[in-house]
């Protein structure tokens, strides 16, 4: 069985051989090496004093010994502490409500597109506790199955691009979750894809549109797969089918427990098939259990404005937000400021593209079921991977986890991008006052 495995350090791919390497953005194989320091001796001449007189003098030469003693001196480095740390603007922690009092509940029903319910056992949620069962702080087991139909057939082509958008994903789950966890792939091997009869429109893949449901196609698959491979093994199946120019579609399906039992997975294929955060934002639905951040009704309006991997997935910054990772336990308490009371405080938020201890986000708790959030974003790591990076800026959003998947759960407000702007909005006036280049300094002054 061929076997992408993508841990901490390294991803493997095994397909009859085994290769080394973890892929990039691009898929090339990054490797480390550790330079040795070499150490160089230098001896002194050994003198004698027979050396020093010829062998037919006469005369007597006493030697002088001089004694060196050695000076070990030793230096203590102090290292200083992060200025944002104990900037006196900064308000003390101690101020800030209890985070528990920030952790908003979900209030909405798993509903379809088409404002149908599901009938799922786990969907997409925008409050705690976090839905999904598959453990974020371990590495999501994915098996991928491609699959084929008569007129649409996968080749080796299409294997070779799967596995170059797997490996970056893997780097990017790595880096989203600050090395607590990322995709460990496993393509069933050539003997055990799926083939089935019929053309693409007689599968139901070709044509529909957006709310085009594909579930029975990714079924049938599963259930095709499932004589050959043990899917106890694993937490989720990706299905990818050919690079077809004439379709495009990318869909997740949550787990369905009793008679029409389904693992949770995701369908990808067609022109998606080449374009890798396509595969991890159907990957944060099924393992993060995170909404859609763009409008059914509206493809067009983009309710996170181009900052949020959900939102946006062909260009501009392809990051998770904070509170996402903050559900799944990947942004601790410690580094969230809660704010449940009128007044004014300043914090110092670092971007969330960096991995520390330090303050990701301000929350403002606007009543039981919504929040403000404000975060800082840089153009770093896979907040630079954009076709048209939004750039660096203190961001602002609500959170309101009574508006359903794909309706706008979570909505921008704004940007606050030269020290001096500032935003009201919700009842909260939020002012960038100072930044460098990874950080934003703001002061967030709550109405009574």
């Amino acid at each position: 069985m061929a076997r992408l495995a993508f841990s901490r350090l390294s991803f493997v791919i095994a397909f009859a051989l085994v290769v080394g390497g973890c892929g990039g953005g691009n898929g090339s194989s990054d490797e480390s090496s550790a330079a040795g320091s070499a150490a160089t001796s230098v001896a002194a001449d050994e003198t004698t004093d027979a050396d020093l007189v010829p062998a037919s003098s006469t005369t007597t030469t006493e030697a002088a010994t001089t004694t060196t003693e050695a000076t070990t001196t030793t230096t203590t480095t102090t290292i200083a502490p992060d200025p944002w740390t104990i900037d006196p603007r900064v308000t003390p922690a101690t101020v800030f409500a209890n985070p528990d009092e920030c952790k908003i509940p979900d209030v909405t029903p798993p509903l379809g597109p088409n404002g149908e319910e599901l009938d799922t056992t786990h969907g997409s949620r925008s409050g705690f506790p976090r839905e999904s069962p598959i453990d974020p702080f371990e590495d999501l087991q994915l098996l991928v199955v491609p699959a084929s139909v008569d007129d649409s057939v996968f080749v080796e082509s299409d294997l070779a691009i799967v596995e170059e958008m797997f490996a970056t994903v893997a780097d990017f789950y790595l880096d989203q979750s600050y090395g607590r966890a990322t995709v460990e792939a496993t393509i069933v091997p050539e003997a055990a894809w799926v083939s089935l009869e019929g053309s693409a429109e007689d599968v139901g893949l070709a044509g529909g549109g957006f709310d085009t449901d594909r579930a029975g196609f990714f079924e049938d698959v599963v259930a095709a797969v499932a004589a050959d491979v043990d899917l106890s093994s694993y937490d989720a199946v990706a299905v990818v089918t050919h690079q077809d120019p004439d379709l495009d579609f990318g869909q997740s399906f949550d787990r369905i427990d009793g008679e029409r039992a389904r693992p949770p997975g995701m369908l990808l294929g067609g022109v998606y098939l080449p374009f890798w955060s396509i595969y991890a934002h159907e990957l944060s639905h099924v393992w993060l259990s995170s909404e859609d951040l763009y409008y059914f009704p509206d493809r067009n309006q983009i309710m996170m404005g181009g900052w949020d991997l959900m939102a946006e997935t062909w260009n501009q910054t392809l990051e998770i937000n904070p509170w996402t990772r903050w559900i799944n336990g990947w942004v601790a308490d410690a580094q969230v400021d809660c704010i449940t009371a009128p007044g004014s405080t300043t914090h110092a938020i670092e971007t969330v593209s960096l991995a520390s201890e330090r303050t990701k986000m301000v929350v403002v708790k606007l009543s039981d079921n919504s929040v403000l959030v404000v975060d800082s974003r840089r153009d770093l790591g896979f907040g630079e991977q954009g076709w048209d990076a939004n750039g660096d800026a203190a961001i602002v959003y609500v959170v309101d986890t009574s508006i359903r998947h794909g309706m706008g759960p979570i909505r921008w407000r704004g940007e606050l991008r030269q020290i001096g702007d500032s935003l009201t909005t919700d009842g909260v006036t939020i002012t960038l006052d100072d930044a460098d280049q990874t950080n934003d300094l703001v002061t967030v002054t709550v109405s009574d």
